[in-house]
């Protein structure tokens, strides 16, 4: 299940718009709109909510602790791959980094993005 996570404000309006999602035109997709002015418990109440729902769902039937433990690892050494990098200045050079990646992927088709 795709999930993209992002802020934004409501206009005077009362509107709120959200621009570059990453999901094909005509998606059908689930909108949740939560104040951030909750505090951490309500914030929590919320999250636990959520896991149950999403742990209620048929496909988390097949998901074990032993692949949890691994995407956790996963995770971590990522985590260090990542911080080597940022301490070794490898992209230290880079002042726009989506500048850098559409000048990286100009020969790609991007889908969804024609211009």
């Amino acid at each position: 299940m795709p999930v993209h996570k992002t802020t934004a404000r409501i206009q005077a309006t009362g509107e709120l718009t959200i621009t570059h999602l990453p999901f094909a035109p005509g998606t059908l997709v689930e909108v949740l709109v939560v104040g951030s002015e909750r505090s951490a418990a309500e914030r929590e109440q919320e999250w636990a909510r959520l896991m149950q729902a999403v742990q209620a769902l048929p496909q988390a039937e097949t998901i074990i602790d032993e692949d949890i433990a691994t995407e956790i690892d996963r995770r971590a050494v990522m985590r260090q791959a990542l911080a080597a990098v940022t301490q070794a200045g490898t992209f230290a050079s880079i002042d726009d980094a989506s500048a850098w990646q559409r000048e990286l992927r100009v020969d790609r088709a991007q889908p969804g993005r024609e211009d």
